[in-house]
């Protein structure tokens, strides 16, 4: 069984034409991404179950390319490339270089990969009739498809990618299946370099929020780089912030930190390199809020009771606003969250007894920085409640006056008769 797997893997490569190759782009957008000469390294990964994982690193020079139809309008229309296969010691690749016969293109010409797309989807061959095939990579970075066939009573299922930037393959993955034991027999994947790119680790970050000018830098370095991605996750949740093409084997990557708010934020960069492997790292920035939140002080009222139209109101503000608590002589008279960064707190003051009140209001926003301010309510009487009793009292003690005084009279003008 092992046996058959491996003279699946040595079938004998087929060389292409040599043809002189085509520099201008075709009516339909298509151009050769790569020039003879060129050299890409790769990692080989054989896997037969049962037995240990092989690793090999090679390499492929390109020799010959065929030059474009135009238009094409089959998949086979696309012109092959001739390409010799090397060890890393420089010796040749013999009969294994035919497990590129899978990809089954080594290179394809990029600019128009919706076309590209189409005529992948109608492949009619493949070495043995394809059972399907499925564009299902199609990103910034990396084009490919899926397929699958029975060979030698193996279902084989074939995953191909191709770099965007060149139309190099990035990658190829065979899965062999024996159709008898329906179990798992083993397969290969071949990798573009096969290196995981390499990224530093910036030190984590704390800041007063309002700091400008502080930026995270990555450096990032892969000899066949694809394209970067960052995500910020806090409290709210995981959102990109930005997706680019990774343009340089040695780069960096700078994210500017002004205007982030206060909380904690996990910002991670993930780097692809063309074959689709990936490094990633993950700084934390802790933005801190020391400011305490604002509050207007408005004067202390006094007005007489009866009047209305008497209110007191707070404007509270702060970055990060949190809760509210207004008390009335150390009662709690109202509270509540407070969401905007500028709010008017209102309180109506009329119809309040005769007398004086202390007003409390406590702010406090989310870091726990907290802020109160007091204002003292002085309700007076009105003239006749100020001063009907007065008045009655005097005039109660006038009358008893009279009257004693008439009743002396009295008595004397008898005395004397």
């Amino acid at each position: 069984m092992q046996r058959k797997l491996l003279a699946i893997l040595l079938l004998t490569f087929t060389c292409c034409m040599n043809i002189p190759t085509s520099l201008a782009a075709t009516s339909q957008n298509l151009e050769w991404g790569i020039e003879i000469g060129d050299r890409f390294d790769f990692l080989l990964v054989l896997e037969v179950s049962g037995l240990s994982q092989l690793e090999e690193p090679f390499y492929l020079n390109v020799t010959d390319i065929d030059i474009l139809e135009d238009p094409i309008t089959s998949f086979w229309d696309i012109g092959n490339v001739s390409f010799g296969g090397y060890w890393t010691n420089d010796t040749s690749m013999s009969t294994i270089i035919s497990v590129f016969d899978y990809a089954p293109r080594v290179a394809v010409p990029v600019g128009n990969w919706n076309l590209l797309s189409q005529l992948a989807e109608n492949i009619t061959t493949i070495l043995y009739t394809p059972n399907s095939v499925e564009v299902n990579i199609d990103d910034m970075y990396q084009w490919g498809f899926s397929y699958t066939l029975n060979m030698f009573g193996f279902d084989l299922e074939i995953d191909v990618i191709f770099s965007k930037k060149d139309g190099f393959l990035a990658s190829l993955n065979l899965s062999a299946y024996d159709t008898s034991l329906e179990s798992y027999t083993g397969g290969f994947s071949i990798y573009r370099d096969g290196v995981l790119p390499v990224i530093n680790h910036p030190t984590d970050i704390t800041l007063e929020e309002g700091t400008n000018g502080q930026s995270i830098v990555w450096n990032g370095s892969d000899l066949n780089p694809g394209a970067y991605d960052i995500f910020v996750t806090n409290v709210t949740g995981t959102y990109l912030i930005t997706q680019n093409l990774w343009n340089s084997s040695d780069e960096q990557f700078s994210l500017s930190l002004d205007g982030l708010r206060y909380g904690v934020h996990a910002f991670s960069i993930v780097l692809h390199e063309v074959s689709g492997l990936t490094s990633y790292d993950t700084v934390i920035v802790n933005v801190t809020d020391n400011a305490v939140p604002q509050i207007s002080q408005p004067d202390d009222i006094e007005y007489i009771m009866g009047e209305t139209g008497n209110n007191l109101t707070w404007i509270i503000e702060d970055a990060n606003p949190r809760r509210y608590s207004v008390y009335a002589d150390d009662t709690l008279i109202g509270s509540g969250n407070w969401g905007a960064t500028v709010a008017s707190i209102e309180l109506n003051l009329d119809e309040l007894p005769i007398g004086v009140y202390t007003y409390n209001i406590t702010v406090e926003d989310l870091a726990g920085n907290i802020a109160s301010d007091i204002v003292i309510v002085t309700v007076h009487p009105d003239f006749i409640t100020a001063y009907l009793p007065i008045i009655l009292s005097v005039l109660g003690s006038i009358g008893l006056i009279g009257m004693g005084f008439y009743f002396y009279k009295q008595r004397k003008s008898k005395s004397e008769n």
